[in-house]
């Protein structure tokens, strides 16, 4: 390993480093050096890692007399008694040190590069020197160019019969996978097949989800389990019955088609085990699929997570099963939940009164980021919300104005497809419409300040919630900064309808009494 890699730890800097520009190349900078060098690129237009690679002194600014560098250098530098002024030693430091990481990952990416060719290479090579080899590939990309399913039979039965011995028949491969029971039977919790998992990850810890999605309505026969997929699946205590719906008759057949309900939606709990230390990421489990109605209640849903709770020892039914839960402004009559054994307690200060959740829980509830930040751009996108922020409102026609009236696209980004409504799960519109090109557009427009503020908000979502590199300090300050500023807002709308109506009951008792 060379001497200099040894001084840097590479592995801050992600491997699409030198894609990185705009927000997203200043946040790095934030990370690695401060805000001080932040602003000194910034002011110099170096707003993404190429243009910083190719500036020899980011520094050399200093020695010109511009009045808009003042502030700055007030910051960065010493002022001397004959006026000049000398770079902070800590300011020289964090720019070589930046150049240097960022070169060191430069030329280690393009030693991997030379590394990859050097391999292909010898494979070429290799190829190229063995007649037999070379055939067998000739013959695969034709076969490839064919239909796709019987040339990968072919051609691994091709590679079986000429290598005798080394790999097993087709028949025997299909048994292998029939009896491994990789498939997912509907309805049906793979507990075990999760246990199995985990143990493979050296894990045993977890997030769990649920959710639903809308499917196209229809029946299939799975010949796997002899029954009937696409029928909503009766609950039991909020358990799917697994394969329901069996049967060697017509007739019954016949009178499930006319009584009972296609699924119009299908029911996924996936499970994220947290990856151990020597693993960096671990890949998600399927847990259970099964197709049902809109006709499920909270309690069924209750039910459900402390079956599951005990096996693994945003709709609005879920948001109020999380509320019951939870504690939060709701509680369950039966179930006392938090006063499971193992629940988790937490000494909340008693000045704490913003804090609204009870000491005692046996969960804990995450709202997947990416939807926090899609939920709140549909929001703003749908055609039958009204957001109002003080006088003004809040609305997608002022992003729509941005791309229509004289504005570069250079300025700002956006393209209408951002502007979609459609496109419910388009998180890249959430962080364009949120980028801080949008945003000093909107903040230097004196008719656009509610809807600044709106998108100033997502923008907190997005540090708080996706961002990685965000630091804990940063993400707690943006996600309670969002959660104060809604709960600020709740209380003028509810205070203004308050208001309003109270006028109204007073109008019309005056003209009662004048009549």
């Amino acid at each position: 390993m060379n001497e200099n890699n040894r001084l840097y730890d590479l592995s801050v800097l992600p491997d699409d480093v030198f894609t990185y520009c705009g927000d997203k190349f200043f946040q790095l900078v934030l990370t690695l050096v401060g805000s001080d060098i932040v602003e000194i690129l910034k002011i110099q237009s170096i707003n993404s890692t190429q243009s910083f690679i190719n500036t020899e002194n980011a520094l050399s600014i200093f020695q010109l007399n511009i009045p808009e560098l003042s502030l700055i250098k007030e910051r960065s530098c010493f002022k001397l008694s004959n006026g000049d002024f000398v770079t902070k030693i800590g300011i020289e430091n964090g720019l070589k040190y930046l150049t240097s990481i960022i070169k060191l990952k430069q030329n280690e990416q393009q030693a991997r590069m030379v590394g990859n060719t050097n391999i292909e290479n010898r494979l070429y090579d290799l190829i190229n020197r063995n007649p037999l080899l070379k055939s067998l590939f000739s013959w695969y990309d034709q076969q490839q160019q064919q239909e796709e399913d019987n040339g990968g039979k072919l051609t691994y039965e091709f590679i079986r019969l000429n290598i005798v011995g080394a790999l097993p028949s087709l028949t025997t491969l299909y048994g292998i996978i029939s009896d491994t029971n990789l498939k997912i039977i509907e309805g049906q919790f793979r507990f075990d097949e999760l246990k199995h998992h985990s143990d493979l990850l050296n894990t045993k810890f977890g997030f769990v989800s649920e959710d639903c999605t809308g499917v196209v309505q229809k029946i299939t026969y799975n010949e796997r389990t002899n029954s009937f997929v696409g029928f909503s699946a009766p609950l039991t205590n909020g358990i799917p019955h697994v394969n329901h719906f069996q049967t060697d008759s017509f007739e019954q057949l016949k009178t499930w088609f006319s009584t009972v309900n296609k699924a119009s939606l299908l029911n996924v709990h996936m499970f994220q085990p947290i990856p151990s230390n020597h693993l960096k990421s671990s890949s998600s489990f399927v847990l259970a699929v099964y197709g049902v109605n809109n006709q499920c209640t909270s309690i069924d849903i209750l039910k459900r997570w402390s079956y599951i709770y005990d096996e693994c020892y945003a709709d609005a039914k879920y948001l109020s099963a999380m509320r019951l839960t939870s504690g939060f402004f709701a509680n369950l009559t039966n179930i006392k939940l938090h006063e499971n054994d193992d629940a988790f307690k937490i000494n909340i200060p008693s000045h704490w009164t913003w804090f609204f959740l009870r000491s005692q829980q046996l969960f804990l509830f995450f709202q997947d980021a990416t939807h926090v930040a899609t939920k709140w751009r549909n929001r703003l996108l749908a055609s039958t919300a009204h957001l109002v922020l003080g006088q003004q409102p809040i609305t997608m026609q002022h992003l729509q104005n941005i791309i229509d009236n004289g504005y570069n696209k250079l300025d700002h980004g956006l393209v209408y497809t951002d502007l979609n409504p459609k496109d419910k799960q388009n998180y890249t519109s959430c962080e364009k419409i949120a980028s801080e090109d949008v945003l000093n557009i909107l903040k230097h427009n004196r008719d656009t300040q509610a809807t600044y503020v709106y998108l100033r908000l997502l923008k907190r979502i997005i540090i708080a919630y996706v961002e990685r590199s965000t630091n804990i300090k940063d993400r707690l300050h943006s996600a309670w900064t969002v959660v104060f500023t809604c709960r600020l807002w709740k209380l003028w709308i509810k205070h203004n309808i308050f208001t309003r109506s109270n006028s109204t009951k007073k109008d019309e008792t005056k003209k009662s009494k004048d009549k």
